[in-house]
């Protein structure tokens, strides 16, 4: 299942200044333990080829004072919200398993590793407590992963049949977003599963009004069928205690309240064209994206548009990216809109502008076309284009969008031979700065920076 102008700078402390030298390799640092690996009597070292360093958040340089932290060969996780903790799965080129670390950002040290890890870190709270959801069908659990406990502690048994999509955990609540599929087959009926991380007490809160998953499959004579899944946008509005549903291929907001189980239906008028519906040759389907603005007033939505077609001579597939529509969640009615090659937004800290991208296809039997629409900063108050960025490759992909938290700055994974990471100044839209390395993954609320160079 990533020169500023009017930009306010977060306070640094005094000793630590920027080191402008070139980054060393993290294989030059002693690892956090030597493994050392016999056959017959030759002797190797098995060095790490990942590492963590703090960085500057402008440069994404490493800065002083701070030692590399190695971490296997390869690793990925995510951080706390307050930037004090990183859950981090890590492993190593020669071994199938993997290992849990959870990272002290302030202290700067390792404190826990749960080896084997049992899996993904999900979700990491400000006191770094992980939770995961693990286990294998059809008995999965949610899991807690305290800081020095070396056993993980299940909380609460799931539903056997709920294929999960997204965790979300707030004021000691997680609530799962998934399916009841009992085929185990992304077939079946949506839920917001609760689970109380007090008591263990899980409820199921049926959505039976919400497409998810597989939707239908065709057979195109390839080894592998078309399948059409729709894929709603989920806006987790802990402020109002509510979770809002954007419906893939209706124009409905489907309210739930995560305590009472209450459902509410908000129909609006787009003005995008409605999918025809799925038949034998042809169909559309959509997928949303959404984000919610900080008054909770303004809900935007962005959507991508598959349309599919089986002819005699074969079988077309295209994909577009079909812009942004404002919702006003008071009246229902569409306020505003962006025609733009637009599906994905990402909203910043400060609630005024967007990160946005979008990615078209045309598939058939004979092409399989990939192009970027590069990069687009909005003014999210007029949704207006700021600045727009094209892709340096046509295929590029754009993702792992994020912000720092004390500066007017937005972060910009971008992939073609390399991994890219662009530094964009949110007041003048404009890229400030470039990265570039073999794999990247950055923390922007930590100001930390994984990398992997070449074994």
């Amino acid at each position: 299942m990533v020169a500023l102008i009017a930009m306010t700078v977060a306070c640094t402390p005094p000793e630590i200044t920027a080191v402008t030298e070139p980054l060393a390799p993290p294989d030059t640092f002693a690892p956090t333990t030597t493994r050392v690996t016999q056959r017959l009597t030759t002797t190797t070292v098995d060095t790490e080829r990942a590492a963590i360093y703090r960085v500057d958040p402008i440069t994404l340089e490493p800065i002083a004072g701070f030692d590399p932290i190695p971490v296997g060969d390869w690793a990925w996780g995510i951080s706390s919200k307050n930037g004090s903790w990183l859950a981090l799965n890590l492993g190593y080129d020669n071994q199938n398993q993997s290992e849990m670390r959870l990272v002290d950002i302030d202290n700067w040290e390792v404190t826990t590793t749960w080896w084997p890890s049992i899996d993904s870190p999900l979700h990491v709270t400000d006191n770094g407590t992980i939770y995961v959801i693990n286990g294998s069908p059809p008995n999965f659990h949610l899991s807690q992963m305290v800081p020095d406990e070396t056993r993980p502690l299940v909380i609460a048994d799931l539903p056997p049949q709920l294929q999960w999509y997204e965790l979300h955990i707030h004021d000691e609540l997680a609530m799962i977003f998934g399916l009841n599929s009992p085929e185990g087959d992304n077939r079946g009926e949506a839920v917001i599963v609760t689970v109380d991380l007090t008591t263990g007490t899980v409820v199921q809160i049926p959505l039976p009004g919400v497409e998810l998953g597989w939707i239908a499959e065709f057979d195109i004579g390839e080894d592998f069928p078309l399948v059409a899944d729709a894929y709603p946008a989920v806006i987790w509005d802990d402020d109002r205690s509510r979770i809002l549903i954007v419906n893939a291929n209706q124009n409905l907001v489907t309210e739930v309240i995560p305590t009472t189980g209450e459902i509410t239906e908000h129909r609006f008028r787009s003005e995008m064209a409605e999918p025809t519906p799925i038949g034998d040759g042809a169909f559309t389907n959509r997928r949303r994206n959404a984000q919610l603005g900080r008054d909770g007033r303004s809900l935007y939505v962005a959507t991508a548009v598959q349309e599919f077609e089986a002819i005699d001579t074969g079988w077309s597939e295209q994909w577009t990216s079909a812009g942004i529509e404002a919702i006003d969640t008071e009246s229902w009615e569409v306020v505003d809109r962006l025609d733009a090659p637009i599906s994905e937004i990402y909203l910043s800290s400060a609630g005024d502008r967007f990160l946005a991208t979008g990615q078209s296809y045309n598939n058939s039997a004979s092409i399989y076309v990939s192009e970027s629409s590069g990069l687009y900063v909005i003014d999210a108050v007029d949704l207006e284009v700021i600045a727009h960025h094209g892709a340096d490759q046509v295929d590029q992909y754009y993702g792992g969008i994020s912000f720092s938290p004390g500066m007017r700055i937005g972060y910009v994974h971008a992939w073609d031979q390399l991994t890219i990471i662009n530094v964009v100044s949110l007041e003048t839209g404009q890229i400030v700065h470039t990265r570039t390395g073999l794999e990247f993954q950055l923390f922007a609320d930590a100001e930390v920076l994984v990398e992997a160079v070449q074994g």
